[in-house]
């Protein structure tokens, strides 16, 4: 984990400065994690060490947005899973659906991934999108943590702590 902590301070996701966050939320820093995925090496280093927490009989990933889409992609093409891609608006037009990629089913074992992890209002939202599919979602998975002291009532497992991001975090 030192290696992934020094490589992610190194590209400087971590930004020190006043900012609104996704969920209305204001902070004094920001965590941008999406510089990391434009980095090969390091998106399979955070893919790697998410693999190593995931279940062996989970049979889907499944992600949001810009921050969990990506990771989901990764994490399904790497181990030949079915990919789940949740939106955060229902389609207006066409399918009129809120899951693209593969709809679950109740067989289905899912993990969930996001990129970070501050309210839980995204994993909260695909959880809540999945349900009704009858699917088991058996834990969610982030790659930084804004809140460890935070209790959720779905299982969440996070490589990295914000706070080991800040130690010279720059606004």
């Amino acid at each position: 984990m030192d290696s992934l902590v020094q490589k992610l301070k190194k590209i400087g996701v971590a930004k020190r400065g006043q900012v609104v966050l996704t969920t209305g939320l204001r902070s004094d820093f920001y965590i941008d994690l999406k510089i990391a995925y434009g980095d090969p090496e390091l998106l399979q280093l955070m893919i790697s060490e998410v693999l190593k927490r995931m279940d062996k009989n989970i049979t889907c990933v499944a992600g949001l947005g810009h921050g969990g889409i990506p990771l989901a992609t990764a994490l399904a093409l790497n181990k030949n899973l079915k990919l789940v891609l949740v939106r955060k608006e229902k389609r207006k037009h066409g399918s009129k659906k809120w899951i693209d990629g593969y709809c679950p089913i109740k067989s289905d074992r899912i993990v969930v991934v996001d990129d970070v992890l501050t309210t839980g209002s995204s994993i909260k939202e695909i959880i809540r999108k999945i349900e009704p599919t009858g699917a088991k979602i058996i834990k969610c998975i982030v790659i930084v943590n804004r809140s460890p002291n935070k209790k959720f009532k779905f299982k969440v497992e996070y490589l990295v702590k914000a706070e080991d991001l800040l130690d010279r975090a720059v606004v």
